[in-house]
């Protein structure tokens, strides 16, 4: 799941402390990792959703081994899941996930790991510190999930989905949760992560930080 990044439109929450550009270029090498993870994840087809449509040309030149582009414009997160998750679903995959391009140290591992979960239970779900979720993955179309009455972008989106879940007589497995940046916090919280990871974990946010840093 992922946005074209803008100098000031993307990751305004991280300015300051970076600016608007340095925000942008971080983004940008979030996404590429994110892409990069994905890819090395045993038997997965990575399909990337783009909003708004019309970048989709922008995901073409920096992933050219992506599966399918999918445009996407919808008017919540919830929609845009549904409608990813849908679109995969009728394209005939058994097992479907979304990922957040907000999470440059998510691992092949954790991803394998939810598609081998999901083979026992009905969803599976990365939450996070903050009460979202940033990982989701599923075997069938669920909208109730990802309504309007979720409150999403707010510390309940994980606890209500899980609720609803629970109401459907869904089954849920939950794996580790997944760093999602979205605010100075979270930024200082990456550099503390990244120095416990080895070197080959998220390169390319590497690479910027350690650019912004010598500025």
């Amino acid at each position: 799941m992922a946005k074209r990044p803008r100098d000031g439109f993307t990751k305004t929450r991280l300015c300051p402390p970076l600016t608007s550009a340095q925000a942008a270029d971080l983004y940008e090498a979030f996404v590429v990792d994110v892409i990069r993870t994905a890819s090395q994840v045993p038997g997965l087809q990575l399909a990337i959703a783009v909003t708004p449509p019309g970048d989709v040309g922008y995901f073409e030149s920096i992933a050219p081994r992506a599966t399918l582009m999918l445009p996407v414009e919808c008017s919540t997160i919830g929609r845009c899941l549904d409608h990813v998750l849908t679109a995969l679903l009728e394209r005939g995959h058994a097992m479907v996930g979304a990922v957040s391009s907000d999470s440059p140290t998510v691992a092949p591992i954790l991803i394998a790991q939810a598609f081998d979960r999901l083979r026992h239970v009905d969803l599976v779900l990365s939450p996070g510190d903050d009460g979202g979720y940033y990982f989701v993955a599923a075997k069938a179309r669920h909208p109730e999930l990802f309504a309007d009455d979720i409150p999403w972008s707010t510390p309940e989106v994980a606890a209500r989905t899980m609720a609803r879940a629970r109401d459907l007589g869904l089954s849920i497995d939950l794996v580790a949760p997944i760093l999602d940046v979205d605010t100075a916090d979270d930024l200082a919280r990456l550099r503390r992560e990244l120095q416990r990871l080895p070197d080959h974990v998220a390169p390319n946010t590497r690479r910027v930080l350690e650019t912004i840093n010598g500025r």
